[in-house]
């Protein structure tokens, strides 16, 4: 009899548990999801590169969504989509007035990579071609965060702000001279010219047909700013 109670008792410990554990989780799933604000007339919409982007929906593990509800704030995430969507609406929208930005562009893990960006900046361009006004304010300036602001009708930096241009560039390590010194043999499947995946391990240098497909697919080339 005293281990039937046991049980139950042990049973309703964990039933209140989990109970708490639940209200947590769902409270953080509601607490998570911002109300859209009330638009105004001549609003002017506002872009945090600080933000990272992602070009996914970010995965909200049940840890960080019950650690932003006990803390009462919201990751700090947006996805393109959401980015490119509300700029492009704003664009259309005679409520909105102009767009400011403002931050450097925060790069977290794979989040605001450079394709990521250039879709921004292309959005950026399409609200411009609008006829509505672009302007930013920056604190300091790097190659990423140029390149999306380069698009602004006027860019206001801090007089004291910092500019550090560092340039761009695509390396790669090649090998074959040091397998060559140590003996060792790699024998690989190749087709095409323009496979160029096993080129390390075959060549001490670039070939001209890998330095084509690697400024084909930089995204950055084709901007006016760094051409």
């Amino acid at each position: 009899m005293k281990s039937f109670f046991e049980i139950v008792f042990a049973s309703l410990v964990a039933l209140f548990i989990f109970s708490i554990l639940f209200l947590l989780f769902l409270g953080g799933l509601i607490g998570t999801q911002e109300i859209a604000p009330r638009v105004e007339k001549k609003t002017l919409l506002t872009l945090n590169l600080q933000v990272p982007i992602s070009d996914r929906q970010p995965r909200q593990k049940f840890a960080d969504v019950l650690d932003a509800a006990l803390q009462e704030r919201a990751q700090g995430r947006q996805t393109l989509r959401e980015v490119v969507t509300a700029i492009d609406r704003a664009a259309e929208d005679e409520r909105i007035t102009g767009l400011f930005i403002k931050g450097n562009v925060v790069r977290d893990g794979y989040y605001s990579g450079w394709a990521t960006l250039r879709e921004v900046r292309e959005a950026i361009d399409r609200f411009r071609q609008s006829g509505k006004p672009v302007v930013t304010w920056q604190e300091s300036l790097d190659e990423a965060t140029l390149y999306v602001v380069s698009s602004a009708q006027k860019i206001v930096l801090h007089p004291l702000g910092l500019m550090e241009f560092n340039g761009l560039a695509a390396e790669v390590i090649y090998f074959k001279d040091a397998f060559e010194k140590y003996g060792i043999d790699v024998q690989v499947t190749r087709v095409g010219k323009y496979k160029s995946a096993v080129e390390p391990f075959l060549r001490s240098h670039m070939s001209e047909e890998n330095r084509e497909q690697l400024q084909a697919v930089n995204p950055i080339l084709k901007c006016p700013l760094f051409s």
